[in-house]
């Protein structure tokens, strides 16, 4: 079984064992989306356990935030191409801000940071067309080793 994800290498072993390289399709996305925790206090989002802004055509950001364990947040925004969200506590509120909605800067602008987050970087989106009679005996591929999505749309 490969479950080794999107970095998969098994295509990289299968050839020397004399098994054909799986036809990929690649999608450019230039995805990249920052993280960070915040202290969550119940009052805030009137309560909610969460809010999601979407991006738009003409405005292609975006972004999550979640109640966690110990009253926390964890919040994530997201753009495309050349808009990355940053990660410094201001820029990240500012992004946020600057969303389709008013909703994650509104509740950036009354939490408290309490890391300084982590940024990722997805430029594509990959599809692997495994042949099954092409494969060895036994060998699974499976999930993102297969079909690796825009993770902001939570189908990790």
């Amino acid at each position: 079984m490969d479950a080794s994800g999107r970095s998969s290498q098994s295509q990289g072993w299968l050839e020397p064992l004399g098994y054909p390289r799986p036809e990929e399709e690649k999608l450019s996305i230039h995805l990249a989306y920052a993280t960070r925790r915040y202290r969550r206090e119940p009052t805030q989002i009137d309560g909610d356990l969460g809010i999601g802004v979407g991006s738009i055509p003409t405005l292609p950001r975006g972004g999550l935030a979640l109640a966690q364990e110990n009253d926390t947040w964890i919040i994530t925004l997201a753009g495309y191409g050349d808009d990355e969200p940053p990660l410094d506590a201001a820029g990240f509120a500012e992004f946020a801000a600057s969303c389709p909605a008013p909703d994650l800067g509104d509740l950036i602008s009354t939490a408290e940071p309490i890391d300084d987050g982590v940024r990722y970087r997805v430029p594509t989106t990959v599809r692997r067309h495994f042949d099954p009679a092409q494969l060895p005996s036994g060998y699974i591929p499976f999930g993102d080793t297969i079909c690796s999505f825009n993770p902001i749309y939570g189908q990790e």
